[in-house]
C-alpha cells in the first residue's frame, strides 16, 4: 500500500496525467455537445444506449492516457530509480502489479469524471437524475479493454518501452476504424448502430439489452488481460537483486 500511495502521488504531481485528464474532459464535452444531447442510434438523449456509445468514444483517449503513463515506468531513468524499491523484499512482478493497480485508479478517476460530464447535462435536460444505474454497464464496457491494454503494455514494456508508444498508436488507429460488430474492442460504433436493428416499444424507444455475443467478448478481453498480467507476475516473481546474485561468480 505504501508503494501504491507513492505511485499515485508521483502520477498526481507529474504533468502528464493532469494534461491528459484535461484533454479527456475537453473531448467528453465536445462529444456531449455534438452527439450525446441528440442521442445515438435513434434513441433518446441520455439513454443507456447513448451512455455506452459515449463510453466507447471516451475509451481510446483513456487507454492512450494510461499507456503513456505506463511507458514512463520502463524508461531508462525510471529503471535506475527502481533499484530502491527492488532492494526491498518486493519482486519485479509485485511492483508491476502495484503499478497496474495505480493506473487502474487513474482510469477510475477518468471514469467518474466522465460520468459526471454525462450526468450533469442529463439533470439540466430532464430536471432529474435517471442514470445512476449506468456506471455498472459502463465499467463492464470499458474495464476489460483497459486491463487488456495495460497487460499488453506491460509485456511490451519489458522488451522496450518504445513498443508501448507503438501499441498506443495502433490502438488509437483501430478506434478510428470502429467496426460495427460485437467484438469491437471499443464498442462506440456498436452501441451507436445496434439500437437501429431493434423493434421500437410503446414509448418510442428500443429497449436496452446486452447482446450475449458482446458480453462474451468483454469477458474474453478481461480474461486475456488477467492471464497476461498473471504470467508477467509469475515470470518476475523473484527479486531483481537475486538474479544479480545468481549471475555473480562463485567465491573461491
Amino acid at each position: 500500500m505504501k508503494i501504491l500511495r507513492y505511485e499515485l502521488k508521483r502520477i498526481r504531481l507529474g504533468r502528464l496525467f493532469p494534461i491528459m485528464l484535461l484533454c479527456n474532459l475537453i473531448y467528453a464535452t465536445i462529444w456531449m455537445g455534438q452527439t450525446g444531447i441528440s442521442g445515438t442510434g435513434g434513441t433518446a438523449p441520455f439513454s443507456q444506449w447513448t451512455y455506452l456509445a459515449y463510453c466507447g468514444a471516451m475509451l481510446p483517449a483513456a487507454i492512450l492516457t494510461l499507456l503513456l503513463l505506463q511507458a514512463n515506468y520502463y524508461s531508462d531513468r525510471q529503471q535506475k530509480a527502481d533499484i530502491l524499491p527492488l532492494a526491498s523484499p518486493y519482486t519485479v512482478g509485485a511492483l508491476m502489479l502495484v503499478r497496474i493497480a495505480a493506473l487502474a485508479v487513474c482510469f477510475l478517476i477518468l471514469f467518474v469524471l466522465e460520468f459526471a460530464f454525462f450526468a450533469v447535462p442529463n439533470v439540466l435536460y430532464f430536471g432529474k437524475i435517471n442514470v445512476l444505474a449506468y456506471p455498472l454497464t459502463g465499467l463492464l464496457h470499458m474495464l476489460p479493454a483497459v486491463i487488456l491494454s495495460l497487460a499488453l503494455g506491460g509485456v511490451l514494456g519489458k522488451l522496450q518501452n518504445k513498443l508501448i508508444y507503438v501499441l498506443a498508436v495502433l490502438l488509437f488507429a483501430l478506434s478510428m476504424i470502429q467496426p460495427a460488430v460485437a467484438c469491437d474492442l471499443f464498442g462506440s460504433a456498436f452501441f451507436s448502430e445496434y439500437p437501429l436493428k431493434l423493434p421500437v416499444g410503446a414509448d418510442g424507444e428500443p429497449a436496452f439489452r446486452i447482446v450475449p455475443l458482446w458480453l462474451c467478448t468483454r469477458l474474453l478481453y478481461l480474461a486475456a488481460g488477467a492471464v497476461l498480467i498473471a504470467c508477467g507476475v509469475c515470470r518476475y516473481r523473484k527479486p531483481k537483486l537475486d538474479h544479480g546474485e545468481d549471475a555473480s561468480p562463485a567465491n573461491p
